[in-house]
């Protein structure tokens, strides 16, 4: 009897220290696969998504320890934490939808009649099933209103911003959205069009 009680005790104590542990502020694992599956020149960004396809482990980690974040832990954050968390996830998350569907020829085709892709709900975000519009508009523009954001978030169309080939760090969100404007304003082919001799259609940004 004493033996069972010890093993449950021991089990129970294993369990919270499982779910203790700080999310990682560095997002490592989200690193680490863009450093092998993002290539960056200049103003263009090419993903290797065939790569994470056949290796999914790490973007599968960072995406398990993003949607286990509570909102207890995330409110116990500074600002600037708190908004690198939502850009990593919706980029993360967007190259989850994207692996999970590699035969689609387009992000815009796993959209239905009334529906994009955007607006799909598949995963669960500080205690919330939610889509990728939610964590855009609902968390990174509602509660933060930085404008520069939008060319850090990644949503796989060719209108977007490029990937990067790192995370979003609390303490480069200053300079990481600046060069990220930068890079996607020099590219004429994400941001304007000429449609005759005198006009130009430009890309919208939200």
């Amino acid at each position: 009897m004493t033996r069972v009680v010890v093993a449950v005790a021991a089990l129970m104590l294993s369990t919270l220290s499982a779910t203790a542990q700080p999310f990682d502020q560095q997002h490592a694992e989200w690193n680490c696969v863009l450093r092998r599956h993002v290539g960056n020149d200049a103003a263009v960004s090419s993903v290797d998504y065939a790569a994470i396809q056949a290796d999914p482990s790490g973007l599968r980690g960072y995406v398990a320890q993003v949607t286990g974040v509570s909102p207890t832990q995330f409110e116990a954050w500074t600002d600037a934490s708190q908004l690198a968390f939502p850009v990593n996830a919706y980029n993360a998350l967007t190259a989850t939808l994207t692996v999970d569907n590699y035969s689609a020829t387009s992000i815009k085709d796993l959209g239905g009649w009334f529906s994009s892709p955007w607006m799909k709900r598949f995963f669960t975000l500080l205690g919330k099933e939610r889509h990728l519009d939610d964590i855009e508009q609902g968390i990174i523009w509602k509660q933060f209103d930085e404008p520069r954001i939008h060319f850090a978030v990644n949503c796989v169309a060719i209108g977007c911003p490029p990937l990067g080939t790192e995370a979003y760090g609390a303490s480069q969100l200053d300079a990481q959205p600046e060069d990220n404007t930068r890079v996607f304003m020099r590219n004429e082919r994400r941001t304007c069009t000429r449609a005759g001799p005198e006009v130009v259609r430009a890309a919208r940004l939200v």
